[in-house]
């Protein structure tokens, strides 16, 4: 699995992963399962697991975080209009003997961070969950799906290209909402088909969290987050969402942004060749319609010399037959 030089650096004088133990006839079941999920994983311990979340501002994401770690107030999370988490953070804790990695990431999507920013703390938040996250936790409230929350799922596909679909689930919040109205996640997401599909990005992957539930229910959740992450990790094979493929995304988005310009560029070349084609034949018009007036002028002036040339003619004539009278 590639591994940036950068990455490797921040682990320097950390021993290097342990080789796999090989199979014995003398170890239990349970010793050969916890075998070959060291096997599986490819963290830098056994059993580790790497995630980060990523949303809108208020989706949810640091209480969802605070969930899974156990603790109520390790992420900073409360009612705002803007971005609490403005950096990524990042947190680790045991689950059934089991080291989890949780990234919180800022709300990437609402706030006024310049792009050149939000790349940056792209990159930061998958360094933090170094070598690379299991899974991404596209959290968001259980409320109306609206096309504003349309284009924050399609912006984060670009940030970190469609492959991200591959490591990714949806973590619904507010499930206490549904449960109040006595509605199922299932008939929640029949409502909205734009979700269906973002849904089906993630490989159909999803889970509901009340993040105020009591402390039994909450490990009740978590248990079954983690049996949903280890499926996300065995259908990949123990691979993991690394920089380098989020430099693959970021170059094909900075491709698809330059095509678009080039497209747009092409566009208004287009335009304003269609304006001054329009303008010229304007223009070759009036040009036409002012030699039209020239000429019709220099024609009333040349009548007019004519008429004075017959009115003088006529007075010389009128004088001389006065003469001839006298």
């Amino acid at each position: 699995m590639y591994e940036p030089e950068e990455n490797r650096a921040l682990y320097k004088g950390l021993p290097l992963r342990p080789p796999l133990p090989t199979p014995d006839e003398t170890r239990t079941r349970k010793e050969e399962d916890a075998v070959k999920m060291a096997t599986l994983y490819g963290g830098r311990e056994k059993n580790e697991i790497r995630l980060v979340m990523v949303g809108k501002t208020g989706s949810g994401k640091s209480a969802t975080g605070n969930t899974i770690m156990e603790k109520a107030n390790y992420f900073e999370s409360t009612i705002s209009a803007g971005s609490v988490t403005r950096y990524c953070e990042r947190a680790e804790c045991k689950q059934a003997e089991r080291k989890v990695i949780v990234v919180d990431t800022p709300g990437l999507f609402d706030t006024n961070i310049p792009s050149d920013e939000v790349s940056e703390e792209i990159t930061r938040c998958i360094n933090m969950s170094i070598p690379g996250p299991h899974a991404f936790l596209l959290v968001m409230p259980i409320t109306r799906f609206t096309s504003e929350e349309f284009d924050s799922f399609n912006r984060l596909f670009e940030l970190f290209g469609d492959g991200m679909g591959r490591f990714a689930c949806i973590v619904f919040t507010r499930l206490d909402d549904l449960e109040r109205g006595k509605k199922s996640i299932e008939k929640y997401i029949e409502t909205a088909p734009q979700l269906k599909n973002f849904i089906q990005r993630c490989k159909g992957r999803y889970i509901a969290f009340d993040n105020t539930a009591p402390e039994k229910k909450k490990k009740v959740q978590v248990k079954h987050f983690i049996e949903l992450v280890d499926k996300i990790i065995k259908e990949n094979g123990g691979n993991y969402y690394t920089n380098e493929l989020y430099r693959e995304a970021e170059a094909t988005l900075q491709r698809k942004v330059k095509e678009l310009e080039e497209e747009k560029a092409q566009q208004k070349r287009k335009e304003i060749e269609l304006i001054q084609s329009k303008f010229k034949h304007e223009i070759d018009s009036m040009r036409e319609e002012n030699k039209k007036l020239s000429e019709q002028v220099s024609s009333n002036k040349e009548h007019q010399k004519q008429v004075q040339r017959e009115r003088e003619n006529a007075d010389q004539q009128i004088l001389k037959m006065k003469e001839k009278i006298k």
